[in-house]
């Protein structure tokens, strides 16, 4: 019945629901400055109506919820901004290592070194039996060399530190969605049994969404008990569920696995966002490019000397015993074919040799003819020697020995005594390049590549050649430094190459035609280019989470302006309850007094 004890009851409630606004207010103040927090409003709905006397009377004000001012399609959306925006932000970043590694634009970087490889070449053609032409030639082919192994080095060191990035953000992933799991349970628990809604823990799980999508892309589910699902891989790895979490690992080869119900998955080729999105682009798609085609160019320099260098001589015929650099594989049978160069050489050239006796002060000429002697693809180091000991009984000369080493792989040519010495020249077959004799430098890719240890002594520098009719050394002779000065304008095949992780399989090569300047040119204006779009790339997004997270802001966020304002109007209406309880409260005492 409407009366006093209803005004009573009515005011109760007003002073409650003030009291309920000014804690919801007083919460937002405190948690201004948390970037995580929601702000919190405090929704109200009229108590019930009583009828009395034809009358409709009010009966008060319920608080019916204290709710979060969130969007929950904004944040998903700003999530996956955020994921890209992670992405490339370690591509960027890896990329700007590349480049440093490239040494670009200094005075290490390869087209300068290039540029002082030929033009040392240039310099011992104006003398070419100058000592210190000679050791600068030397030093400029040592100044290549290391740079290959450094940035051969780099990268491999860049791939390392990326494995090892992954591996912590992998511990990480699975620390959080543990974390979000047991927020899952405390949410579910918290509003089945009280009937509110958990916001704080809300909040907190939603924070924890965001980071977890700065580490890799995620797509989240909110169930019908408050739960998340959280899903990566496209949605086809249940990271959080109602079962609990399943947890990611790493594999062989730095590979993402994921722990299904039947065993290991991997999803690396899945993961797309975030930085482990963004570290596995690095590691499976731009270090293996540029290092397969630093050795492509690595290869392709090397055999551009190296077959020049092994149609000239030094100041003097050899002395002492040769050794190929170059060695077959002896999984292989140590067949030639297995020689990391013997595509380049060609079957119907002949490979010569000029042996020089001293005591008669003679030269001769022995050639292996590859087809008169049998030797093929198939062949063996030892069946080239053997065909090389016995070109020269076929041939009438005497003087030097061809053997291989203890195990087989690479050749060896000795003088037979000390009256004997020998050079090669005129190979037009290119066997001399690919087994490594009277080559500049060693190795088969940019990782491996050395100097000859013959160059050691610096008269062995092939800066001219042998006279094709007598064998003779001439003096003064610059022919071979001249070409040698000239390999840079050689065009030839090379690989260039493409990947894409998600491919299967995951590379692709073609080839083209160009000289080793230019391909080098072009690997860095391509590196130059993809580091421009990632940037680009990177600015967009980071602008789009930066608008994303204003909007999140203008919806989430606390705005002090407005929470004095609420902090005034609950305190009025707290005040102004008080009276009615006061006035009530006096008008009872009234009617109590009269009786």
């Amino acid at each position: 019945m409407i009366g006093i004890n209803a005004t009573l009851d009515i005011a109760k409630q007003a002073i409650q629901a003030n009291q309920y606004g000014l804690n919801v207010t007083g919460q937002n103040i405190a948690n201004v400055d948390n970037p995580n927090y929601s702000r919190q409003l405090m929704e109200l709905n009229s108590g019930g109506s009583l009828k009395v006397g034809g009358l409709v009377f009010g009966t008060g004000v319920d608080v019916t919820q204290i709710a979060s001012s969130v969007d929950s399609l904004l944040q998903s959306w700003m999530n996956n901004e955020q994921s890209t925006a992670s992405a490339y932000d370690k591509k960027s970043g890896n990329l700007n290592y590349v480049q440093d590694i490239f040494n670009l634009d200094t005075d290490s970087s390869l087209d300068s070194l290039f540029s002082d490889f030929w033009n040392s070449w240039s310099k011992l053609s104006n003398v070419p039996d100058g000592s210190s032409e000679r050791a600068g030639v030397l030093e400029s082919g040592n100044a290549i060399v290391q740079q290959f192994n450094d940035m051969s080095d780099g990268l491999n060191n860049l791939s390392s530190d990326v494995n090892n990035r992954i591996d912590v953000a992998v511990d990480s992933i699975n620390g959080i969605t543990a974390q979000i799991d047991k927020l899952n349970k405390s949410i579910v628990s918290i509003e089945a049994q009280q009937g509110a809604v958990a916001n704080d823990l809300r909040d907190e799980r939603t924070a924890l969404v965001s980071k977890l999508s700065g580490l890799l892309d995620i797509t989240t589910y909110e169930q019908s008990d408050g739960s998340l699902l959280v899903t990566a891989a496209r949605g086809s790895a249940i990271l959080v569920g109602s079962g609990g979490t399943r947890e990611l690992s790493t594999g062989d080869g730095g590979r993402i696995m994921w722990e299904s119900s039947g065993g290991p998955v991997d999803i690396s080729d899945q993961i797309s966002g975030g930085s482990l999105g963004g570290w596995l682009d690095i590691r499976d798609e731009v270090i293996p490019e540029y290092q397969s085609e630093l050795d492509s160019l690595a290869r392709a320099f090397m055999w551009n000397v190296n077959y020049q260098h092994s149609q000239g001589v030094g100041l003097n015929y050899f002395s002492d015993a040769v050794t190929g650099s170059s060695a077959t594989d002896a999984s292989a049978g140590n067949q030639l074919d297995s020689l990391d160069f013997f595509n380049n050489v060609d079957p119907s050239g002949t490979f010569s040799t000029w042996i020089h006796d001293s005591s008669t002060d003679t030269n001769t000429k022995v050639g292996i003819d590859f087809s008169s002697y049998g030797i093929g693809a198939s062949s063996t180091m030892q069946d080239l020697a053997d065909a090389f000991n016995q070109a020269l009984t076929d041939q009438g000369a005497t003087g030097v020995t061809a053997t291989v080493n203890a195990d087989g792989d690479q050749i060896i040519f000795t003088p037979d005594s000390s009256n004997y010495q020998f050079a090669f020249g005129e190979d037009d077959s290119g066997l001399a390049a690919a087994l490594g004799v009277n080559t500049f430098f060693t190795g088969s890719g940019a990782d491996d590549m050395g100097i000859n240890s013959q160059l050691s002594d610096t008269d062995n520098i092939a800066a001219g050649q042998l006279d094709p009719t007598t064998g003779e050394i001439a003096a003064g002779d610059n022919s071979n430094a001249l070409l040698l000065a000239e390999c840079g304008e050689i065009s030839m095949d090379m690989n260039v190459y493409s990947y894409d992780r998600t491919s299967d399989p995951p590379s692709t090569a073609s080839t083209i035609t160009t000289t080793t300047d230019s391909y080098y040119q072009t690997m860095v204006s391509n590196l130059g280019v993809l580091t421009d779009n990632v940037n680009r790339n990177l600015e967009t997004s980071q602008a789009m989470v930066s608008e994303l997270q204003d909007q999140r802001d203008s919806i989430s966020g606390v705005s002090l302006d407005e929470e004095m304002i609420n902090l005034t109007k609950y305190q009025n209406s707290y005040n102004a309850a008080s009276k009615l309880l006061k006035v009530a409260d006096e008008m009872l005492d009234t009617i109590i007094s009269t009786r």
